[in-house]
């Protein structure tokens, strides 16, 4: 651009889009404010128009905004633009975190306009109950038509006509307690058909499901529109001595953050294995130790002969010895038996 333009042009369209970018903010300021006023900050139907108003004519702002870093960026000598330029920048930052403020407004103004919807339904059928009742005590006291029209006269009630003055005081009576008995019905169902306590309270209607559908979508239509303004604005706001956008900040600053919980975790993954393998190493050390111990205990256990008391050889060979002995005495005895009955014989 600098070289399909001169330096006079330059100066000429960076001055214009100055210009339209004051005019757009006030446009914006005036779209806003206007109808609004006067404030009131407590009534949550006003919060709910000025979130609204907001959304809705803020793209006129941040159209001032691009048009000013454009005049900036087509006129960089200019220090009158680069300051008005960091001015807006430095701005940007809190427009930004009014916009992520106003979700929670709008959900509280939400909530508290549904509130005051139901307390002003209530309000109203109490009000219009007592008046009932306060036109049923005129009619049912009345003991004759000029007595009923002195009644209706103090409850401030509309007089009777001509027709109805030409009536009897019981037929007088009968239609204008069907009327009232209608209208009391009537009421009761407009605050959801419940009578009312021993207070005198109605408790009142829920709201109608069109205008909860309309509430709704207003709604989440604030809801996102003020993401997507504060992500914009964010983008054109520009911390004083730094060269990034307050957004490009905050990606920076959210990778950081997910690079920070990537390497705990990885360290957590690491440290988990470590004490894996130690465990490991220790158990298989136990089993070692143990076989060692065993086979220790196995070569100092003498053999099953050297287990034998001392005394049970010795007693095998003396039975063994006796044994031997014993027969050779037998042997003996049957000899000399041989011999003594041969001594016994005749002689031949």
């Amino acid at each position: 651009m600098e070289s399909s333009l001169s330096p006079l042009e330059r100066q000429r369209l960076a001055s214009l889009l100055a210009a339209v970018a004051t005019l757009l903010l006030l446009f914006f300021a005036l779209a806003v404010a206007l109808p609004l006023l006067p404030p009131k900050l407590g009534d949550p139907f006003w919060q709910l128009s000025f979130t609204a108003a907001l959304c809705s004519n803020s793209f006129l702002a941040l159209l001032a905004v691009l048009l000013l870093n454009l005049a900036a960026a087509l006129l960089p000598e200019a220090e009158w633009l680069l300051g008005r330029r960091q001015l807006v920048g430095g701005l940007c930052r809190w427009v930004a975190f009014a916009f992520l403020l106003l979700i929670p407004l709008q959900g509280h103004a939400a909530w508290r306009a549904l509130d005051w919807a139901g307390a002003a339904e209530s309000r109203d059928a109490r009000q219009e109950l007592a008046r009932i009742a306060q036109f049923r005590q005129a009619v049912v006291s009345a003991d004759s038509v000029a007595a009923l029209q002195v009644n209706l006269a103090a409850i401030q009630a509309p007089p009777l006509g001509a027709v109805d003055q030409s009536q009897s005081l019981a037929a007088i009576k009968s239609g204008l307690l069907a009327q009232l008995q209608a209208v009391e019905q009537r009421a009761k169902a407009t605050s959801g058909g419940q009578v009312a306590d021993g207070s005198g309270s109605v408790p009142g209607k829920a709201l109608d499901p069109a205008k909860l559908l309309a509430l709704g979508k207003d709604c989440l239509r604030v809801v996102l529109l003020s993401l997507g303004f504060a992500s914009a604005f964010a983008a054109a706001a520009q911390r004083k001595g730094s060269a990034l956008s307050v957004r490009a900040e905050w990606s920076q600053a959210m990778e950081v953050r997910l690079e920070e919980g990537r390497s705990r975790r990885l360290e957590k993954l690491a440290w988990q294995e470590e004490e894996r393998l130690r465990r490991q190493e220790l158990e298989e050390l136990q089993k070692f130790q143990e076989r060692q111990h065993n086979l220790v205990a196995a070569r100092q256990e003498p053999p099953a002969a050297a287990r034998q008391p001392a005394g049970a050889g010795r007693g095998q060979d003396r039975s063994r010895r006796g044994g031997v002995d014993a027969s050779y005495f037998e042997a003996l005895a049957g000899d000399s038996e041989v011999l003594a009955g041969e001594d016994k014989l005749p002689p031949g």
